[in-house]
């Protein structure tokens, strides 16, 4: 392997990123443990970089030991409190809690990074992922539909929320307050749809 060999050279201080490319190749060829100890000697190396610590906790979470798992989420949980709205870390953060079955710990982070963040498509396609997981069809397929209409696909985004609708009505939530609120909604994604057709 070329990376392997560029890893293992004298010159790797200097040119960390070949160790860097070489873990990540490990990674994806489902050997963990191996890029874990890559990995360690990078973040020993720099500390403070965001896609070593991402790299590290990656190979943590797909180890085989579950003790790997809750050092990869401390690793995340570690860098966030000292940049809480770095956007990648938050998102592997997210990720892992939803990987490790932290569902209710996962929306609260995502819905609080929401606040906060400047709209992030991937974000709310997370939340949709974890209320799914949650047994929560309705708020799924709204956040769904908030990451189709954040990305200007206003087609799905009418899917889902007609979706919406029809889980409403079957879960017997069908309130005059939340169909409007959906109603309003819906209102909303194709005033945006017609916006969008005009400037074509």
């Amino acid at each position: 392997n070329y990376y392997q060999q560029l890893s293992r050279s004298k010159n790797n201080e200097k040119h960390p990123e070949y160790k860097y490319i070489y873990a990540h190749s490990l990674l994806k060829n489902y050997k963990p443990e191996q890029a874990i100890e890559i990995f360690r000697q990078l973040y020993e190396f720099n500390k403070n970089n965001t896609y070593i610590i991402t790299g590290l906790a990656q190979s943590l979470l797909a180890s085989r030991d579950n003790k790997n798992h809750k050092q990869g989420l401390e690793l995340l949980d570690k860098a966030l409190q000292e940049r809480p709205l770095d956007m990648v870390l938050s998102a592997y953060y997210a990720q892992a809690l939803i990987h490790m079955g932290k569902i209710t710990q996962s929306i609260k982070f995502i819905k609080k990074y929401n606040q906060y963040s400047l709209g992030q498509p991937f974000f709310y396609k997370l939340l949709s992922r974890a209320y799914a997981k949650q047994g929560e069809s309705l708020k799924a397929h709204i956040a769904q539909a908030d990451y189709y209409y954040l990305r200007g696909q206003y087609k799905q985004a009418i899917t889902q929320v007609s979706l919406a609708k029809k889980q409403a009505k079957k879960d017997s939530s069908d309130d005059f307050y939340s169909l409007s609120r959906l109603d309003s909604k819906l209102l909303e994604i194709k005033a945006e749809q017609e916006k969008y057709k005009l400037k074509m």
